[in-house]
């Protein structure tokens, strides 16, 4: 029997994650929650019928919830609902895309979405909340820890640590071993070759920090 799915967030990465959960089958998408001025748009077919405001009513023993609110720059407002969700002791369900591969030694969080066509290896650990988007691939022994995204076709190799909260761009790549500190931003095509121990924006090839 599926289980009732309410997303939280009606932008573009909703609209991917749907697809997700289509191909998934294991959930009856009840709808969408965003702003108000939103109210009664369509998503991929799935209208937005509620605000935060009515999470409390939509938490039951027979619903779950997924954050579909993207994540670029800052996670703030996926920290946010997740934290929120929590404390009413919402299900949230780990969801993954049929055609992703996840080793049956690797370990994924509740509310994490791993979408088409990425690859999460044998004893890597990936926290809650996080994205590990399209062609991602998180290789053996890596750890991606909470509230994190790791973005379209990036690499994470193996022994890697990346901190919570923290953004790994499209095409990126952690050499293997390296670790990224928490809150840290690592734009699209860096390649990372050591550690960075502070938090911040970096790019580049060799990377560097650009604020």
């Amino acid at each position: 029997m599926k289980r009732d799915l309410y997303l939280i967030g009606g932008g573009g990465h909703c609209g991917s994650a749907l697809d997700v959960i289509e191909l998934n089958g294991a959930f009856n998408v009840r709808g969408i929650v965003d702003l108000p001025e939103k109210q009664g748009d369509i998503v991929c077919g799935v209208k937005i019928v509620a605000t935060d405001d009515d999470l409390e009513k939509l938490v039951t023993d027979t619903t779950s919830f997924l954050i579909t609110l993207g994540f670029i720059e800052s996670p703030v407002m996926r920290v946010r609902f997740y934290e929120i969700l929590s404390s009413m002791k919402a299900s949230m369900p780990t969801i993954a895309s049929p055609r992703a591969h996840i080793s049956r030694h690797a370990e994924i969080g509740p509310a994490t979405i791993v979408m088409h066509d990425a690859m999460v290896n044998a004893a890597a650990v990936v926290g809650e909340n996080c994205i590990i988007n399209s062609k991602a691939l998180i290789e053996h022994d890596a750890v991606v820890c909470a509230h994190s995204h790791i973005s379209t076709g990036a690499i994470v190799n193996g022994e890697c640590r990346v901190g919570a909260k923290s953004f790994v761009g499209s095409g990126a790549v952690l050499v293997h071993g390296v670790s990224v500190a928490e809150g840290t931003v690592v734009g699209a095509g860096t390649v990372v070759h050591k550690d960075i121990i502070e938090p911040g924006v970096y790019a580049g090839n060799p990377f560097k920090r650009i604020r």
